[in-house]
């Protein structure tokens, strides 16, 4: 599975040489956003040996916060997050 960020207002912004805006992918999934991507790993988990689930909304961390965010809601488990 791939998660792109959902930051529809920076989707098809181009900057002023042509490129795509790096902004479309600043996005923080919500909770709420995240349960029919988790309900469909806990469907997948019995029929596979590995399931791979790629953050691709990056700028701030916002990818790293959101997967430990699914890996809590799938497994319970916490990390230690240093201070900057």
């Amino acid at each position: 599975m791939r998660l792109h960020g959902r930051n529809y207002n920076e989707w098809f912004r181009e900057r002023p040489d042509g490129e795509m805006s790096e902004q479309r992918y600043n996005y923080l999934y919500s909770d709420e956003e995240l349960e029919p991507w988790l309900e469909r790993i806990r469907k997948l988990e019995g029929n596979t040996s590995a399931i791979y689930t790629i953050l691709n909304n990056h700028p701030e961390a916002k990818a790293l916060v959101n997967a430990f965010q699914i890996i809590y809601a799938l497994t319970g488990r916490k990390f230690e997050i240093p201070n900057r």
